[in-house]
Formats: structure tokens, sequence, C-alpha cells
């Protein structure tokens, strides 16, 4: 059985069912083992809360978003942000959701890996990361 020792608010389980990801309230993201329950790796922590998480079923990924509206992407084989994510994670536009609340979900197309749907609870927007 898992027993975190800190709260859990996000959880993601990987497309073949081999990891899931736990987001916690101290803004830690871990990915785990399920058959072991062991910890694989962290992402680094931001200054922000996680408001959604969810993996790729495209690519060993997790994509995470945060309540201040930013989108990474973690690879989870080099256990670091991906380069789409490090060239493109801060440059945002800050209203580019707003006046609407946090990023509550994420979905993938399954017939593009360059889109991701992202829903907040009155908007759904599409990010196209080929552009």
């Amino acid at each position: 059985m898992f027993e975190p020792d800190r709260p859990i608010h996000r959880l993601s389980v990987s497309p073949n069912g081999e990891m899931f990801a736990t987001a916690c309230l101290d803004h830690s993201v871990k990915i785990y083992s399920v058959a072991t329950c062991e910890p694989l790796c962290s992402c680094p922590v931001l200054q922000s809360q996680v408001s959604a998480i969810a993996f790729s079923p495209h690519s060993p990924t997790l994509v995470i978003a945060y309540c201040d509206h930013s989108v990474y992407e973690f690879d989870l084989d080099r256990k670091e942000f991906t380069p789409w994510s490090r060239e493109n994670s801060n440059q945002f536009p800050k209203n580019w959701l707003k006046p609407l609340k946090h990023i509550m979900g994420l979905a993938f197309f399954p017939e593009s890996a360059d889109k991701i749907l992202v829903h907040t609870d009155s908007a759904i927007s599409v990010l196209d990361k080929s552009k």
C-alpha cells in the first residue's frame, strides 16, 4: 500500500499502467512505480501550485499545469523538462487564460502529439506545441 508523506491533491496514471504521478500541496510532483510504489523521479518544484497533471499517450512525458497558467512538460526518461518546455513554458502571454481561473484538466488528441486540450471551469483551449 502506498502511503504518501504529504497530502496529495492531484493524481495521474501513465497510459501503460506502469507509473503514477502525484502532485502534493507543497508543490512537489513525484513519479512512482505502480508495481513497487517506489519513487522513480521528482520534477523540479516551482513556486506556483500544481493545478493539473497528465501523462502523454504519445511519449514518456508528464504534462504539468500550474495555478499561474504555466504549462510544463517533463521527460520521464531524461528526468528533466523537455526542450519544448525549456523554450516555451515561460513564454506564454501573462493573460493567455485570463480572466479565467486555473487549469483544471489536460487531455491529449489521439491523432496529434503536439496538441493538448486544456480546460478551466469555464473554457476549453487547445495548446498547440508546434506553433
